[in-house]
This record gives C-alpha cells, sequence and structure tokens, in this order.
C-alpha cells in the first residue's frame, strides 16, 4: 500500500512523454554537431527551466578559441 502512494505521488509530478518531448526537441537542435546549434540548445533549455520556475539558471560560454581545454 505504501509503494502505491509514493507512486501516485511521484505520477503527478513526472510525465514520460513530456520526458520524450523535451529529448525529442533537444535532439533536434544537437542532431547536426555545430556550435550554432549547441548555442539554439542551451537557449531551448534555459528557456524550459526557466518556465518550470527554477531560479539558479543561467548559460555559461567559453571561448573556442583553439587554445583553451575544458573537461
Amino acid at each position: 500500500m505504501m509503494y502505491s502512494e509514493i507512486y501516485e505521488k511521484v505520477n503527478q509530478e513526472f510525465s514520460g512523454v513530456l520526458a520524450k518531448n523535451l529529448a525529442t526537441d533537444i535532439n533536434h537542435f544537437d542532431r547536426y554537431f555545430i556550435f550554432k546549434n549547441f548555442e539554439k540548445s542551451s537557449s531551448y533549455c534555459y528557456s524550459r527551466m526557466r518556465e518550470l520556475n527554477l531560479k539558479q539558471v543561467e548559460i555559461e560560454k567559453f571561448p573556442a578559441d583553439g587554445k583553451s581545454s575544458y573537461s
């Protein structure tokens, strides 16, 4: 009985269909592996997170100068 209550609460907050749609939208940008599309993808993710009332969301930018390295 306890697990069914937890399931119901989680099920009200999460949607497999929404997750699939978000992944499809992100893939639409990222399937062509170019920096311009990465910027579109990050802007899309930023907007979606802000729509969900997440407050501490920011887009970080890093130089692509052929010298800098990021891990």
